[in-house]
């Protein structure tokens, strides 16, 4: 059942990829954040991957982290496993407000410190550290991917992906990252 679909396959990077390809944006479609992440280091999409360590944030980046077990840096040949990706809509030198998917079974916003606009916890190839920073390589683009991830947050409220008025969402997002679940029932 899509309902089971759901509760077992994992759709935060199905989110990105949604918010990213909703806007019109060539984006690899993979189900996997470390899958997107490779795809564009190794070229062809109008996107760059810049070291976390080194890099200050802006409106519209893609942020990418290990999860798991997952001990994955900037300078790891390459990028596999387990990993979460957030959309950054808004910074400041001190923090920054950021959106994504499948966290607690919902969209959901949170805010980050940072210091002088840039991640903190960067390459440390642990659980929850940040290994690459995904920029567009247009304004615009960013600017189109931030307000897709906010305005996907609002669409969703919180409500949790058992909620059936959200279905028809998720069942979006999955199938902009090449995933075909269930039909819903």
């Amino acid at each position: 059942s899509f309902e089971d679909f759901v509760s077992n396959t994992p759709w935060s990077a199905a989110f990105i990829v949604y918010c990213v390809t909703k806007r019109g944006i060539n984006f690899p479609r993979s189900a996997a954040h470390t899958r997107y992440s490779q795809a564009i280091r190794n070229g062809g999409y109008p996107f760059t991957a810049l070291d976390p360590a080194t890099t200050k944030l802006q409106r519209g980046d893609i942020i990418v982290k290990n999860r798991s077990s997952n001990t994955l840096t900037f300078n790891s040949k390459t990028w596999f496993g387990y990993s979460h990706g957030d959309i950054v809509n808004e910074v400041s030198s001190i923090d920054a407000e950021i959106a994504g998917g499948n966290l607690d079974d919902t969209v959901k916003s949170a805010r980050i410190t940072l210091s002088d606009s840039k991640l903190i916890n960067v390459n440390r190839g642990i659980p929850g550290s940040y290994f690459v920073v995904l920029r567009p390589n247009s304004l615009d683009d960013a600017r189109k991917i931030a307000n897709e991830a906010v305005k996907q947050d609002v669409l969703i409220d919180k409500r949790k992906e058992t909620d059936k008025e959200i279905a028809a969402n998720l069942d979006e997002y999955y199938r902009s990252a090449n995933l075909n679940p269930p039909s819903i029932s």
